[in-house]
């Protein structure tokens, strides 16, 4: 699955390694911005992701934190909430 390569690749950037996950909703986002050369369309999947990982660099996984992760982070994607088990 395709979401969960993405995840993987992620993690080594993150400093987190995936023990277990789903994917429990899959979206589709379209949109029109508008900018100096004219409007153009925009669109991006979003995931709501549930599971397990393991934080291997607290220093990375800290920033991922704040700064959020993937591509669409300036549309308010890519939050990540985390929980203690």
């Amino acid at each position: 699955m395709a979401a969960s390569e993405w995840m993987k690749r992620q993690g080594e950037t993150n400093g987190f390694v995936l023990l277990d996950f789903q994917v429990t909703k899959h979206d589709w986002n379209e949109f029109y911005k508008k900018n100096l050369k004219g409007t153009h369309e925009i669109s991006f999947p979003t995931l709501d992701l549930d599971g397990l990982l393991r934080v291997v660099s607290p220093e990375d996984f800290r920033k991922m934190l704040f700064e959020g992760i993937g591509a669409a982070r300036s549309f308010g994607c890519g939050l990540m909430l985390v929980r203690r088990i």
